[in-house]
This record gives structure tokens, sequence and C-alpha cells, in this order.
């Protein structure tokens, strides 16, 4: 497939930065031999297949339109995805009650406010675990119910329009 003034690399480069992924380890993750994700991160010395864009963009949670740089990642995509993609554990203390309140609260929350309904799952983990990451980043032991409420409604409204 060919990429659009060869954005894939640095695109692929600031998603890998952003989860925090060596080359080698996101090969091994993809199951795609190093060398072709080596290739893409060279400029682009390679016109990947479309199923090996899709595996890519799956892991990163963006479209492949996103990916090769035809969609932009723009701002309301980006707040969630701030968190370390699979490595919460290793990089910020573990807290099993204070992500378990960060979920009960979420999903108390969108229960009483059913127009938004619409919400689907991943959008709803998103959510959880952006409140449980401010959570441990201001170093609460519970969740702020001020910012929760206010990135609830703010979030919920950035999805439906």
């Amino acid at each position: 497939m060919r990429v659009k003034d060869n954005q894939l690399d640095v695109i692929l480069q600031k998603l890998m930065a952003n989860v925090k992924i060596t080359d080698t380890q996101l090969s091994k993750e993809l199951k795609v031999p190093s060398s072709v994700v080596n290739q893409i991160l060279n400029k682009g010395k390679i016109s990947p297949r479309l199923s090996t864009l899709t595996h890519i963009a799956k892991y990163f949670d963006v479209t492949v339109a996103q990916l090769i740089g035809e969609v932009p990642i723009n701002t309301k995509y980006d707040l969630f995805h701030c968190l370390p993609h699979k490595n919460i554990k290793s990089s910020f203390k573990w807290v099993a009650e204070l992500y378990k309140e960060a979920v009960d609260f979420t999903i108390s929350f969108l229960e009483d406010n059913t127009t938004y309904s619409s919400i689907n799952a991943e959008q709803t983990i998103t959510i959880i675990n952006e409140i449980y990451y401010y959570s441990i980043k201001k170093d609460l032991n519970k969740i702020d119910h001020d910012f929760a409420h206010w990135y609830l409604n703010f979030i919920i409204k950035q999805i439906l329009t």
C-alpha cells in the first residue's frame, strides 16, 4: 500500500515513543519480522501490505488512515493515548483499590446518564484508565471526583460530536 509522503515512519516512531516500545519489542508483539518494522522506520523503504498496516494500527488503537497520515490523530483521540499501552503496572505503581474505584465511578456515571449509552466498551475502559492515571499521577488515595466528573463530561461530549 502506498503511504502518503512517507509519514508512516514518523507516525510509527511517535506511537512507539508514546507507549515506550522498541522496534524489536514491536516486531515480537506483532509477530512480524524485525526487518519489516526496521524498513518502515527507515523512511518507509518498503510499502507494507494492508494486512501489516492493519495489524500495526490495531496494536496502537488507531485507524490505518491515521497510521499513514491520511487522517490526523486529533486532540480528542490524543487524550485517550496518554497511558502506556501495555505497561501500566511497570510504569506506575499499581493500586487495585484505586482502579476498582475508577471502574465503579465510571460505570455508575454512565448508568445514571442514559444519554451516554452509545459509549462502547473500549471507550469506557479508556476513560477508566485516564481517571486512574490522573489519580496515580497526583498521588491520590481516592479518585478525584471533581476531575472524574469533568473528564467524563468533557470526553463524552467529544466522542458524541
